[in-house]
């Protein structure tokens, strides 16, 4: 996480807001949320979620949870970079973060569906894996492109712990 993008959630938490750092903390939330969306290592979707409920993107008591995981639509819908996305998944296996965020996170009986983060798009597969070559990575990554398994959409982009077996 960048000092920049946590200054930004910061500020937004105890209630700073001013046109210009509104604008400051959108280029840091879209820079937090490249840089997770590499998948270079274990995602952490606790920032980009209070970032997204702060800035009433997404509600928190609406969140639907399946298999450990929650979601949320996104409205307006999330336009990252020239791509569009309409939900966001989450899930977290540190029970540190299940106590602290009960809103954010739960845990359902049986295995982990381990720290993940989940964007799903109304835009077909092609355009999403152009988009990734494009803007998040030509190199390799865990970043997974495929059909949404738990909400209605085109396309899903996931980040998980479970990619990383040695974090």
């Amino acid at each position: 996480m960048t000092a920049r993008f946590v200054a930004a959630v910061t500020a937004l938490l105890l209630g700073v807001s001013t046109a210009a750092f509104s604008q400051e903390a959108q280029e840091a939330f879209t820079e937090h949320l490249i840089h997770q969306l590499t998948c270079k290592h274990a995602p952490d979707p606790t920032a980009t979620l209070l970032y997204l409920n702060k800035s009433k993107r997404i509600h928190l008591d609406r969140g639907e949870g399946a298999d450990s995981e929650t979601c949320w639509a996104i409205r307006p819908q999330l336009e990252v970079k020239g791509a569009t996305f309409t939900h966001i998944c989450a899930s977290a296996e540190d029970r540190l973060l299940l106590d602290l965020f009960p809103r954010l996170y739960w845990r359902g009986p049986g295995t982990s569906a381990g720290t993940g983060l989940r964007l799903v798009s109304e835009e077909d597969t092609a355009t999403i894996k152009d988009w990734i070559k494009r803007t998040i990575t030509a190199d390799e990554t865990k970043l997974e492109v495929g059909e949404p398994t738990f909400v209605d959409g085109r396309t899903e982009i996931s980040c998980n712990s479970l990619s990383f077996p040695y974090q």
